[in-house]
């Protein structure tokens, strides 16, 4: 869940007040606070602006306030940093990959998921982290025989989940809360949903011909 509220409260402010400063009407920020919506990359960047706090603290993936901890360089960069860590054999340590996974993504793409709980959020980048290496392992088998194997195919399976939040980023509003809905289901419950929609669009395809 989201800082909003406690920010606007121990800054003395209205709901009215802020929504004022900011540039939104009252109702957005009351879903902002409610958790009935995800805040957009913009306004969250412009509330943690407001605030004086980093956007991972304001959409709670971070317990440190400043900003300034929060400044993060390039995912090479990053991932660089944890090299001896990554290239090593087996699954990536659970505290090591959640230290990472904050440092790279908690001002990306993960404010779209805002309303759902990290425990969600973690299945889905965990999915995708495992499906990015497996097909790496798959198709270019070569890469095994590499000194750093591990590190590459743990470099980018960080490297799809960046790619996966930045295709959500650009997503208008509606199309995006549909895919993090999406995404968040359960496996089966996902297989259901893709089926029905294979289906409609097919029937909409044949309706058009």
């Amino acid at each position: 869940m989201n800082k909003l509220k406690t920010l606007r409260k121990e800054n003395n402010l209205t709901q009215e007040e802020l929504a004022k400063k900011i540039g939104v009407n009252l109702r957005t920020l009351q879903k902002w606070e409610n958790g009935e919506s995800s805040i957009r990359t913009k306004n969250a960047k412009k509330l943690a602006k407001h605030f004086g706090v980093s956007v991972g603290y304001l959409l709670g993936y971070e317990n440190h306030k400043d900003p300034v901890l929060s400044g993060v360089s390039s995912i090479d960069e990053i991932l660089n940093e944890y090299h001896g860590k990554l290239n090593t054999d087996g699954e990536i340590d659970l505290k090591l990959y959640n230290e990472i996974s904050n440092k790279l993504f908690a001002s990306m793409g993960r404010i779209a998921f805002s309303t759902k709980s990290s425990q969600e959020i973690r299945k889905v980048e965990n999915r995708f982290f495992s499906q990015s290496v497996n097909e790496i392992k798959k198709f270019h088998p070569d890469i095994l025989k590499l000194d750093n194997a591990n590190f590459l195919l743990n470099q980018h399976g960080f490297l799809a989940i960046e790619q996966f939040y930045k295709a959500i980023d650009m997503l208008p509003t509606e199309e995006r809360e549909l895919v993090v809905n999406y995404v968040t289901l359960k496996d089966e419950d996902r297989e259901t949903v893709a089926k029905l929609t294979k289906s409609l669009s097919e029937k909409t395809l044949s309706n058009n011909t």
